[in-house]
């Protein structure tokens, strides 16, 4: 996954409390990055850098699902 905004989220930036809280259950969003924290194997997070103009890049955030890691783990 990409996009524009700089941030790492809870649980791919890896620093303080890295649990993701539920979503309301009248939420017609905020259930993904809790899914991935349930069901993927490993999971990873950067930010891009700096952009144009000084804007942020962005970020990109990685997961595996259904198969063991062969790399050390970025977050764990």
């Amino acid at each position: 996954m990409w996009d524009s905004d700089p941030y790492v989220p809870a649980p791919f930036g890896g620093a303080g409390d890295d649990s993701v809280p539920l979503a309301p259950l009248d939420s017609g969003s905020g259930r993904g990055l809790r899914l991935v924290q349930e069901y993927a194997d490993s999971w990873g997070g950067w930010a891009l850098g700096d952009g144009a103009l000084g804007r942020g890049a962005g970020k990109l955030l990685w997961f595996e699902v259904g198969g063991h890691a062969t790399l050390p783990l970025l977050l764990k």
